[in-house]
């Protein structure tokens, strides 16, 4: 167990810039405001957005975003 907490990084809000804020909130417009951080973290990181909620992989594909994780 001790090896997965050794390749979690945790990444504060505070440290995302203002500019994937604002894209993750363009993203979002609409949609629930309790997602925006973590489509803010995942432009930040430049990586995939994991989620298994359909109606939000719509949505982002729909606003053309297209770095989700299907799984």
């Amino acid at each position: 167990m001790l090896g997965i907490f050794n390749r979690i990084t945790f990444v504060s809000e505070i440290h995302i810039s203002s500019e994937d804020w604002h894209k993750a909130g363009l993203l979002y417009e609409e949609k629930k405001p309790k997602d925006i951080p973590h489509v803010a973290l995942s432009l930040f990181l430049n990586c995939q957005l994991w989620s298994g909620e359909e109606k939000l992989k719509k949505h982002l594909i729909h606003r053309g975003y297209y770095s989700i994780l299907e799984f």
